[in-house]
């Protein structure tokens, strides 16, 4: 159980962080459209587990 919370505490860090660096890129940048913004936060949230799922495919290849 402590792992799986671990996890996800990892995974809510990891994307907060992402949003917050797009949030200050998309401050700098100026004025954009909603759609695009939406776009850039939704991306931080399912990054992560793009990731995840690819890392886990390539090791499942090499054993």
């Amino acid at each position: 159980m402590f792992v799986i919370g671990f996890l996800t505490a990892s995974y809510l860090v990891v994307a907060l962080l992402a949003a917050v660096m797009t949030y200050v890129e998309q401050q700098q940048t100026g004025d954009r459209s909603m759609l695009m913004k939406t776009l850039g936060f939704l991306a931080c949230a399912f990054w992560p587990i793009t990731f995840l799922t690819v890392a886990v495919a390539a090791q499942r290849s090499t054993a």
